[in-house]
């Protein structure tokens, strides 16, 4: 399903997840525990927190009343939990642990210890911030969900973005597209070396092992980039430009999506870029990538930049 994209997402997250259940309940059964992966999360905050309603637990594990419900009520049968009765109002059930649950649950924690280790190493090989990455990204949907964003977008118009490599019949939209933002925002900064590039992209770029990129919806180019290499094994994302009125529309995303597809490609240690604060769009653009602002080691290469900013690979994905 790897083909598919982000169109299969969701199946190849319930893969995983059944994988990941699978893998789990056979441990679980090869060490002699007792309860269900399925019930794990409920057990441990039960754990954390010795006694609390359903509400309560429903509410801390972001599940519904009617499913927190049926699981208790197994893990009452199976003897891993109890109820008791509110002193104070009659209405009011608290979940607690039995001492069968205690004990179990002391005796899995060897067992979620050496878990846990193995799955955080295998994520941090992949990408050291991939949690962190997965955590926004399941945050981000399960807040707003897709539904209104894609009415949207079938309301407005879906555009077909098309990245396509150097082609000389753009060269004149490849100046053309930057040099409208550089006179909108740096009129009196356009440098010698703006020139050179905007004129001479084969020989400046091209020719220097890098790469030139397109972006066309229609046919007509609406965006362009450059990616060169550079010392210390890396790549540095120039001449980013998308036309004024395909602005927020994805133009620019696909472009850095490609300078950073090629930078892993070829093995890159990370990939970079200056900027300059002023730029909120393009700012919020590379952060949403993974990028970070550093230091520079020998400050900017044009006056107008203020802002130095690298996406780092993780080691694994390096060839």
């Amino acid at each position: 399903m790897n083909h598919f994209g982000v169109m299969a997402f969701g199946s190849r997250l319930k893969r995983l997840s059944d994988c990941l259940f699978a893998e789990v309940e056979a441990i679980y059964k090869n060490h002699g525990i007792g309860f269900s992966p399925t019930h794990f999360p409920i057990l441990k905050q039960l754990q954390q927190e010795p006694s609390l309603t359903v509400v309560e637990l429903a509410s801390r594990l972001g599940l519904s009343h009617p499913a927190i419900s049926k699981q208790i009520n197994k893990l009452v049968k199976e003897e891993w939990v109890t109820k008791s009765m509110d002193e104070h109002d009659n209405r009011r059930l608290f979940i607690s642990l039995s001492q069968r649950g205690e004990n179990e649950m002391k005796k899995v924690e060897p067992i979620l210890a050496a878990i846990k280790c193995v799955l955080e190493r295998e994520a941090h090989l992949i990408d050291s911030k991939l949690l962190d990455s997965f955590g926004q990204y399941e945050t981000a949907l399960l807040s707003n969900g897709i539904q209104n964003w894609v009415n949207e977008s079938i309301e407005k118009g879906h555009d077909n973005i098309e990245i396509i490599a150097w082609d000389v019949k753009y060269k004149e939209a490849f100046k053309a597209l930057n040099m409208s933002w550089l006179n909108n925002y740096f009129s009196q900064q356009i440098e010698d070396e703006d020139r050179l590039i905007l004129n001479n992209p084969q020989s400046e770029v091209l020719a220097k092992g890098g790469y030139v990129w397109m972006a066309l919806i229609g046919g007509e180019c609406v965006g362009v980039c450059a990616l060169l290499p550079t010392i210390n094994n890396a790549y540095k994302v120039i001449k980013l430009a998308v036309d004024d009125l395909y602005q927020g529309r994805g133009v620019g995303l696909q472009l850095m999506l490609k300078c950073i597809e090629i930078s892993r490609m070829k093995g890159a240690d990370y990939i970079w870029l200056e900027t300059a604060s002023k730029l909120r769009p393009a700012l919020k653009l590379y952060e949403r990538l993974g990028f970070e602002v550093v230091d520079p080691e020998n400050g900017y290469s044009v006056e107008r930049c203020d802002l130095y900013m690298e996406l780092k690979f993780p080691a694994k994905v390096r060839k």
